[in-house]
């Protein structure tokens, strides 16, 4: 739960879904990784939320994420 923690201490939204497969995803409303020029969506999975919080944190870590990225509400933070 320590990731959990980590990724509500941005105070932005979390989305939580199920695929298909059955495994949970969860990922941050309206956000993206920025890669050099481009934005690339990501989001985490697993067959528990928490594993798919620990994988999408674990993809996020070291990254700049950029939310709301086409409007006058832009935001980047970067994970540590």
């Amino acid at each position: 739960m320590r990731n959990l923690h980590r990724l509500l201490n941005l105070n932005e939204h979390l989305e939580v879904w199920r695929i298909p497969s059955g495994e949970i995803c969860v990922a941050y409303e309206n956000c993206e990784i920025s890669d050099g020029v481009a934005l690339i969506g990501m989001f985490g999975t697993g067959w528990t939320f928490e594993e798919a919080v620990d994988d999408y944190f674990e993809k996020i870590s070291g990254k700049k994420l950029v939310f709301n990225s086409c409007t006058d509400r832009r935001k980047e933070v970067r994970v540590l």
